[in-house]
């Protein structure tokens, strides 16, 4: 107990301790750090502190304190220097400002690895393009052309390197050599998901992957979740390319207007259910129309859509003659004087 407490006494380690300790974004973990810093909240989950009249703060302590381990930390930190590993915190230059945006539930620290210095970039310079996992051929292509003409006007693209609409948007970013960013829901020592090895392997040395679990830390649902939110703050805008009205991208779409900033949906076929997402978000007006990439410019840079072009001319052109007053107001529609 001494030498973990003796541990605890830096802020970064006390920060890797809680996040080995609790589930990401947990908001009463983030609520201590906030208003006694990490090296107290450690040191309350380890009893220095009276028992707590907050009965979620004494759960919490009942959860957090046999978590809260030298070994657990040990094989963290060789973890991370074995995976060529960079451990980001809150006080580093490289945080990225949209993160604090998230208040009590930003996360405890980043693992990161490829290029830090994308982190730096202005939240306006960064979308996050995002949708089905199980995404159709349309949603690929758009996912792709819309990543790779936004790469082309270097803005970054951030996603969450799965299958479906995520791949398609790194992969569209890559293939102009284009920064893209990766939020994994699992540790970076190991590929998630294993079969986009190669396209993770791409974005170390073009982008940057990131996730805030430490290094071994499996997959679940409540990371899969938890990460959306890192998605949407680190980004400007949201796009959700497809997804069902429950999907993953839908909780991103979410994330991000909670978190008060814009979200664009692409339109696609009525049939499609891959497309019932984003018509939802159309329909009740919480998102944008996006069809091409200058419309998530729009997005970033807070102008509404450009108005589309007349298909036609004006009406005195090529509509019909001007009706009288006379002919409008004559009975039953005859024009005044007129005989039927």
């Amino acid at each position: 107990m001494n030498e973990l407490w003796d541990l605890a006494s830096d802020e970064t380690h006390a920060r890797v301790l809680l996040a080995l300790a609790t589930v990401p974004g947990d908001e009463v973990t983030g609520r201590l750090v906030a208003q006694h810093g990490a090296v107290e909240t450690v040191r309350l989950a380890l009893g220095a502190h009276a028992p707590h009249d907050d009965l979620a703060v004494e759960a919490w302590r009942g959860a957090t304190t046999p978590k809260l381990t030298m070994n657990t930390f040990g094989r963290a930190v060789q973890a991370t220097v074995r995976a060529g590993l960079v451990a980001v915190f809150p006080d580093s230059p490289h945080w990225p400002a949209g993160l604090d945006d998230l208040g009590h539930r930003a996360p405890l620290v980043l693992w990161a690895k490829g290029d830090l210095d994308l982190l730096t970039a202005r939240v306006d310079q960064r979308v996050a393009l995002t949708g089905s996992r199980a995404a159709t051929e349309y949603g690929l292509a758009v996912g792709r052309d819309l990543a790779r003409e936004l790469a082309e006007r270097e803005v970054q693209v951030v996603s969450g390197g799965a299958f479906g609409i995520d791949t398609a948007a790194h992969r569209g970013a890559l293939a102009f050599d284009g920064p893209t960013i990766a939020v994994i829901p699992a540790g970076l020592d190991h590929t998630y998901p294993a079969a986009n090895r190669d396209l993770h392997a791409r974005i170390t040395e073009h982008g940057l992957l990131l996730s805030e679990l430490p290094p071994s830390t499996p997959v679940s649902r409540s990371a899969l979740l938890a990460r959306n939110r890192i998605i949407a703050a680190l980004s400007g805008a949201t796009v959700i390319v497809e997804g069902a009205t429950r999907s993953g991208g839908m909780h991103t779409a979410g994330q991000a207007l909670a978190l008060g900033r814009p979200v664009g949906a692409v339109p696609g076929p009525v049939t499609s259910i891959a497309s019932s997402g984003p018509h939802r978000l159309l329909n009740q007006g919480t998102a944008r129309l996006v069809t091409e990439a200058a419309d998530v410019l729009d997005l970033l840079a807070g102008r509404p859509n450009a108005p589309a072009p007349t298909a036609v001319g004006p009406a005195r052109e090529f509509g019909p003659e001007p009706v009288s007053r006379q002919a409008v107001t004559a009975p039953n529609g005859a024009a005044a004087g007129s005989s039927l």
